[in-house]
């Protein structure tokens, strides 16, 4: 599936390198603004190998560019992303509230599939979805890109992180405000989809009947 809507996908013909230092900049400033998340220590070593890794690559990544395998892509392929369709696997839900967001490295957009199925303990499966995306874009993709796989994974994987500390923020305000005699609204705190794309919302009212909302856009 994900060789497929690669070989599909349009070519965007930019700076790789120039869309992973946003992420970087992106996931060390929202690191160091958490301290009560992500410990003060922790978060800078993480910046600081991403920030070494990043200028290592800088090379690889602008060539990928400028080779067509930047592409306007899935922007979102995790497990839950996945369906099997006749026994076929079958993307869905995928970023279309942003180009800018969607327009990734192919094997960044595969990177999350990997780093996802390795979070659950599927290794095998990760190792098998790799090798087989491999096999089918032999002839577009050659092996100097696993060079890069390391950075997209921790990248993925610190994404994945804030997602999670943002919609536990939403969770914890909900369950302090039933805890102070609010009162659950429309739905429970969960995923919500709309012209704006995806939200984590969570809606309460307070004691004296105001409606209050708390939420996280994904992406």
């Amino acid at each position: 599936a994900a060789a497929s809507a690669h070989g599909m996908a349009e070519a965007a013909h930019v700076s790789g390198s120039a869309i992973m230092g946003g992420l970087n900049a992106q996931l060390a400033r929202a690191f160091r603004d958490s301290p009560d998340l992500f410990p003060a220590a922790e978060a800078r070593a993480f910046a600081s190998s991403h920030r070494a890794a990043l200028d290592r690559l800088t090379p690889l990544l602008d060539r990928r560019g400028a080779e067509g395998l930047v592409r306007s892509c899935h922007g979102d392929m995790h497990c839950g992303n996945i369906v099997l369709l006749d026994g076929v696997p079958t993307l869905f839900d995928a970023i279309e509230f942003s180009e800018k967001i969607a327009t990734i490295d192919v094997l960044y957009d595969l990177a999350f599939l990997v780093m996802d199925l390795l979070h659950h303990g599927e290794a095998r499966a990760a190792n098998i979805v790799l090798n087989r995306y491999l096999s089918l874009r032999r002839q577009h993709e050659d092996m100097l890109g696993l060079s890069a796989l390391p950075l997209f994974l921790s990248t993925r994987a610190g994404v994945r992180a804030l997602v999670a500390a943002d919609r536990a923020r939403v969770d914890a305000f909900h369950a302090a405000g039933v805890a102070h005699g609010g009162t659950t609204c429309e739905d429970p705190p969960g995923y919500r989809e709309g012209a704006a794309g995806k939200i984590y919302l969570a809606y309460l009212r307070d004691p004296s009947g105001n409606k209050i909302c708390a939420m996280h856009r994904v992406g």
